[in-house]
């Protein structure tokens, strides 16, 4: 009898299917996100791309490089078709280029901080100020990325999806 109750659990689930879908997900999400976010963020402060010659942020062409490349690399994975490749592509350059603009938005706001920490008493309301913009900004552009991401997933098929989720996970369970 208690055999039957410690396993009702698992019939409610057949095959684990909504958890595997969750997962590749989740994989895919956290895959996009963090290139667009490597390729959009302040490269210049990333000590070993110095070694590597490079000593400026990476400018629209260079990060629609980078983002393309491993989309290719991915995506030659999982025997993607040309069509696929060429709708992912376009997907992966319209997010990376909304959250490159985000990114130009925030110009000022090292001046602003400095003008607020120069006053003879620092106003914690403009600081909570800039603190919640930025906060805005991160959240709209992880939305985007995220858009992204789903965009992307409904271009492969499930199957192909479940491989990327696979080498994935394998690839971050190295210790």
């Amino acid at each position: 009898m208690s055999e039957e109750t410690s396993n009702s659990g698992l019939q409610d689930r057949p095959g684990g299917a909504p958890y595997r879908r969750r997962r590749w997900l989740f994989a895919a999400f956290i895959g996009i996100a963090a290139v667009l976010g490597f390729a959009a963020g302040k490269v210049h402060s990333s000590p070993w791309l110095h070694w590597a010659g490079h000593h400026h942020p990476f400018d629209a062409e260079e990060i629609n490089f980078i983002v393309q490349h491993r989309i290719d690399r991915a995506l030659s994975k999982v025997d993607a078709t040309p069509e696929q490749r060429d709708k992912i592509h376009a997907i992966a350059k319209a997010a990376a280029g909304d959250v490159m603009a985000m990114r130009k938005d925030r110009s000022g706001l090292r001046e602003k901080v400095l003008t607020i920490m120069k006053a003879d008493t620092i106003d914690r309301s403009a600081l909570e100020a800039l603190r919640a913009e930025q906060i805005n900004s991160a959240d709209a552009a992880s939305k985007r990325i995220l858009q992204a991401v789903a965009d992307a997933a409904d271009v492969l098929k499930p199957e192909q999806r479940r491989q990327l989720a696979e080498r994935w996970e394998q690839w971050h369970m190295h210790p």
